[in-house]
Formats: structure tokens, C-alpha cells, sequence
């Protein structure tokens, strides 16, 4: 594993990332984001989108890695936590599930059909209650779609949520969001930069591979149009 800072992903252990200035832009993204404070919350938070990961089952435990899903979902439900408390004047402990559901922003959730059919059956079972004090009503599933990356979750974003200038906090693991940044660049985006936050899920440990595996991703779908040209 590597440690929050991406110490070990520095640009000499890159094959080629040297030359590549794409390349570079994004591991410097990935350790901006690995090394800084998680953004400050604000009142004015009003969506939370959590962007699934693998595995399939968020309550899955696997040797060796961490269950992304599991960790955006629980970072979701932190941010919701915290500007419920900031909108009442309370503490993070004086907040309760009513206060949540009255005064907090929705956490959004679009994912692989199979991923989104998980969650549903453990949200029904009452896993948000018993395991989180959350109410499941500020939890919206998406309804299938036929997801299978990234670009189908920014395709599929409801128009309806994006209405009216509200303030998106966008929820990923550390590696993810500097691809996630270059998606808001799109012209069909229906979030604006402007009005996205982008905030890593805790714990910021990142797989080597799946760093490596990102840097090198992201110049090749800028050279397919998926992605915009860099600024």
C-alpha cells in the first residue's frame, strides 16, 4: 500500500512518465489531493455524489485491499453528517437521524446494475439505520442503467440535480479524481467546475497499481475525445 502522501508514486517510477506532461499534470493532481486537507465543509453543500468503486457488495471484506465503495459511501455519510451540523449549530455528536433527514444535504449513488441492486437489498434490510444512524430517505440509488465506468455515471447525472446552481460535493479515492476533474471539463458535463467539490474518500491510502494504472489511462482517453485537452 502506499502511503496518503503517494510517496512511493513519485515520477521516476513511472515508465515514461518523464516526458509525458499529461502524465505529470495527473500524478501531481493524485499528491495535491493525497497531501492536502479534505475541503472545509460549507453550509451550502446541498448534493453529495458518491461515485461507486469495486467491489459489488459494500460489506465485502477483501485481503489485502481496501472495499472502495464501502469507504466513498462512509465518507458520503460523514459529509452529510458534518454540514447538518454546521446548518443547526450543533456538534457532530448533538445530531440525529431526524436532523439529518430534515437539514442535510441527499448523498447520490449511481453505479453497475448489480452494484446499485446490492445496495437497494441492504438499504431495505435497514443496513443505513442499524449500522450508520443515517436515514435511508437522503439516500438516492439511481435506477439501472446499464453503468460500467465513469463516463456512463457522468452521462446518466440526472439533469434535475444539477438545477439551479447547486453545490455538488463529488466523493472518490484519491487516485480517481484527477479523472473525474477532466470529466467537468467535458462540454456535455451537466456539473460545472465551478460548482463541483471534489473530495477524497477516507482512509487516502492508494494502490500503487491502481496509480500507475490511472496515470497512464487518463492521456490515452485525452488522445480518444473521451476526455478534454488539457488547460
Amino acid at each position: 500500500m502506499v502511503n496518503p502522501e503517494l510517496g512511493q508514486c513519485e515520477p521516476e517510477e513511472i515508465p515514461n512518465i518523464d516526458g509525458k506532461d499529461v502524465r505529470r499534470r495527473v500524478l501531481n493532481d493524485m499528491k495535491e489531493i493525497g497531501r492536502g486537507e479534505s475541503p472545509k465543509t460549507e453550509e451550502d453543500w446541498d448534493l453529495v455524489w458518491v461515485l461507486s468503486g469495486p467491489p459489488v457488495d459494500i460489506e465485502q471484506e477483501i485481503d489485502g485491499e481496501r472495499n472502495e465503495s464501502k469507504d466513498r459511501l462512509e465518507t458520503g455519510f460523514n459529509i452529510s453528517r458534518e454540514v447538518t451540523a454546521l446548518r443547526l449549530g450543533k456538534s457532530i455528536d448533538e445530531i440525529n437521524m431526524d436532523d439529518i433527514l430534515n437539514s442535510g444535504p441527499k448523498i447520490y449513488w449511481n453505479a453497475e446494475d448489480e452494484v446499485n441492486d446490492s445496495l437497494r437489498k441492504k438499504v431495505e434490510d435497514g443496513l443505513l439505520e442499524e449500522k450508520y444512524s443515517f436515514p435511508r430517505e437522503n439516500l438516492i440509488i439511481s435506477q439501472n442503467s446499464g453503468i460500467r465506468h465513469t463516463g456512463h455515471q457522468f452521462r446518466d447525472f440526472p439533469e434535475e440535480l444539477a438545477e439551479h446552481n447547486r453545490k455538488i460535493v463529488i466523493v472518490s479515492d484519491t487516485y480517481h479524481l484527477p479523472r473525474v476533474k477532466r470529466y467537468l471539463r467535458n462540454d456535455d458535463s451537466k456539473i460545472t467546475k465551478e460548482k463541483a467539490v471534489l473530495y477524497p474518500s477516507n482512509p487516502r491510502i492508494v494502490l500503487p497499481s491502481k496509480a500507475i494504472s490511472e496515470i497512464k489511462k487518463i492521456p490515452e482517453y485525452i488522445e480518444k475525445g473521451i476526455l478534454p485537452p488539457e488547460q
